[in-house]
């Protein structure tokens, strides 16, 4: 079964839907950036106080309508693990990155995004290696250098398509060696204040590391979505619009509709009701037509134990 690379899911050139840039007052990249968990909380390192001294900074997202900024503040600093909290301002129209833990597993991939001052971004994919330190997870890099511009992004699992960390201040190669970094996994966060921010993206009951469906197993589910006349019109637009809003808020938004349908598939998987509404508003657009049959029949096997009056 053929499955979406990294890349694929947030292409090189784009800083990933929930992820910002952060800028000095005036401007000035101080090399770090955030993870959204909320409509206006983002999670960085606390070294942001060491370059922005007043707690103030600028939060930078781009999108393929070019780059917006937001001034936002340092509320909070945490107790552990070089963490820092920022408040929006203002609304920024960002998503909330859909969130996992990283348990412990060890040699799975995933992608970092990082940007070096005003130029264009870097895409690195890595693994997740063996052992811990501290309570952190190293990863080492397939491709280049962990260095200069990772702090505070966020570590994308390419499997389960959620954040399970973000990069520790200190990572990175001052040579520019391909090396090792160190991610700060959300796993650590569970008994702190952090952990309370981040509980509203993790769906509720269930661990991601052990119980999500593979990405393998979700693909048929996006085929036969796109074979829905509906859906494949809009690229899942109304589809996204009419599911429950807990779930709808942490979808990725992409600009491909086969990707687009991957992440709502994968956000819902992540809910235990998250497949039932899928298929409800599924029926609700389209009715009991062949091709609607066939995605229920499909999600039936997929979710056998969460749909079995639909299937």
């Amino acid at each position: 079964m053929a499955t979406a690379r990294a890349d694929d899911i947030s292409p090189p050139d784009a800083a990933p839907s929930w992820q910002a840039r952060i800028l000095d007052p005036a401007g000035t990249p101080l090399a770090l950036a955030a993870v959204v968990i909320a409509e206006h909380t983002l999670l960085t390192c606390a070294a942001v106080l060491d370059r922005a001294p007043a707690g103030i900074v600028l939060a930078e997202f781009r999108g393929s309508g070019g780059a917006r900024w937001a001034p936002a503040r340092v509320a909070e600093i945490g107790p552990r693990h070089s963490l820092a909290v920022l408040h929006l301002e203002r609304a920024a129209d960002a998503v909330p990155a859909p969130v996992g833990h990283c348990g412990e597993r060890s040699g799975f991939a995933v992608s970092v995004y990082g940007q070096a001052g005003a130029g264009s971004g870097l895409r690195v994919r890595g693994r997740v290696a063996g052992g811990s330190r501290d309570g952190l997870r190293c990863l080492e890099s397939l491709e280049t250098a962990w260095a200069g511009h990772f702090a505070g992004a966020g570590v994308w699992d390419t499997e389960l398509g959620q954040v399970i960390g973000v990069i520790a201040p200190e990572s990175g190669s001052p040579s520019g060696r391909a090396g090792a970094a160190r991610m700060i996994p959300f796993d650590v966060l569970d008994s702190t204040s952090f952990g309370e921010l981040l509980s509203g993206n993790f769906p509720p009951g269930r661990s991601a590391a052990q119980q999500a469906t593979t990405q393998g197993e979700l693909w048929p589910i996006v085929e036969s979505l796109l074979a829905i006349e509906s859906v494949a019109s809009d690229g899942g637009a109304a589809l996204l619009s009419l599911l429950p809003g807990r779930i709808a808020r942490g979808v990725p938004r992409q600009s491909r509709p086969r990707l687009q349908l991957l992440q709502l598939v994968r956000r819902c998987d992540e809910f235990e009701e998250g497949p039932a509404a899928l298929v409800a508003v599924v029926r609700v657009m389209e009715g009991e037509t062949s091709a609607v049959q066939r995605f229920i029949r499909l999600a039936g096997q997929t979710w056998p134990h969460r749909l079995r009056d639909d299937a």
